[in-house]
């Protein structure tokens, strides 16, 4: 596949090629090889990683790299879902009470849920698109790399391409998805937490007044409970650590899976240091309550994986000060300054000193039966906290 000056390769799997580690060096956890090769069984469809090459200068070496899932079933996540991102109301999207209501007129009037499959979904497991290499703030390869894998979608006879959970920053590559007419449609937020200061007084006073007397009551109810919060080693704990991430999926009415749970810390304990994993524990006595287990990953704390007994009345607030007092302390002793949190939760997260980054999503359809329902979208598309 190739365009002027560049071309590109695809590389099928769900684990990265051999040349991402030299694209992704430096880059945050959500592009690192470990984090992609222990979230690689939450894959949703068959992977492609797009490698960007510049032939001008005759090197054999990628500059720019995407990842994609074909989405080849409606029944993938509704994260990673088209129809659904376009059309529904997933979890990870904040929208506003009106465009919820739009959004079910719309599909009503649109094509059928299985006419928009299989489609192509350029974005990460986690759920962001992003760029890497030192070609990503290059028009030019962004242009390459854009073209070739829309052109890789027509000959596959794909019904839509879509870059979805896309920041603004990323100005090379939203310039040019653009002017290849794609719709952009804002589609959720993600949490950034930005330290002030040398220590946790310092986070306190960066609050509002009312927040900072919210945070120390929130503090003082676990203290009063005798709840202890300390640092643990995932090993020794796993099997509590399951059983409590089993109970959060009861409790939201998502089906529990106890081996896919305790799979998906063994990718973590093979695939970092126990440097790099930082898990904190709630209890009383020889009972866990909750956990936090966060990635410090280049200079960033990354909120990872909870869970909370919340059928136990002591756990009042322990959430909290698992997924943010105490990381914020922690995160402080460590040097750390950035504390990066994800989507969903977007009230607690602003009410905790969080910044939330726009996500926006692109998308392209292939197919003509379905562009006017594409160009249509943005207009039931109004987030919440904007």
């Amino acid at each position: 596949m190739t365009s002027t000056g560049g071309r590109i390769e695809d590389r099928v799997g769900d684990l990265p090629p051999p040349e991402w580690e030299s694209l992704a060096e430096g880059g945050p956890l959500a592009v690192s090889v470990p984090w992609l090769r222990s979230v690689a069984s939450r894959a949703q469809g068959e992977g492609h990683w797009f490698l960007a090459f510049d032939d001008r200068d005759g090197d054999s070496t990628p500059v720019c790299g995407l990842f994609a899932t074909l989405a080849g079933t409606a029944a993938t996540d509704d994260a990673f879902n088209l129809h659904d991102v376009l059309f529904g109301a997933p979890r990870t999207m904040p929208l506003a009470d009106d465009a919820i209501a739009a959004r079910e007129q719309r599909r009503e009037q649109s094509p059928a849920r299985d006419e928009w499959f299989p489609n192509l979904v350029v974005t990460l497991p986690s759920a962001e698109c992003l760029p890497v290499g030192p070609g990503a703030a290059d028009p030019k390869t962004t242009e390459v790399l854009v073209d070739g894998i829309v052109d890789w979608a027509r000959r596959n006879e794909l019904a839509a391409v879509s870059f979805l959970y896309l920041r603004r920053t990323h100005t090379a590559l939203t310039d040019t998805l653009a002017s290849r007419a794609f719709t952009r449609l804002p589609l959720s937020f993600t949490g950034e937490l930005h330290l002030p200061g040398t220590g946790f007084d310092d986070y306190l006073a960066a609050l509002p007044k009312q927040r900072r007397r919210s945070v120390r009551k929130e503090m003082e109810t676990v203290e009063d409970a005798g709840v202890t919060i300390r640092r643990r080693d995932v090993k020794e704990c796993l099997d509590d650590l399951v059983e409590l991430r089993l109970a959060l999926k009861r409790k939201y009415g998502r089906t529990p899976n106890p081996d896919k749970e305790r799979s998906s810390f063994h990718g973590l304990i093979d695939e970092f240091s126990p440097d790099e994993l930082h898990l904190l524990t709630a209890e009383i006595g020889e009972q866990l309550l909750g956990f936090g287990l966060d990635i410090v990953y280049n200079g960033v704390w990354n909120g990872v994986v909870s869970g909370t007994n919340y059928d136990d009345p002591r756990s009042d607030s322990v959430s909290f000060c698992l997924d943010y007092y105490e990381p914020v302390r922690h995160a402080y002793e460590r040097g750390v300054r950035t504390l990066a949190f994800g989507m969903a939760a977007w009230e607690a997260k602003r009410n905790r000193g969080c910044e939330l980054v726009p996500l926006d999503g692109y998308v392209l359809a292939l197919r003509d039966d379905l562009a006017p329902a594409v160009a249509a979208a943005p207009t039931a598309a109004v987030l919440r906290f904007t």
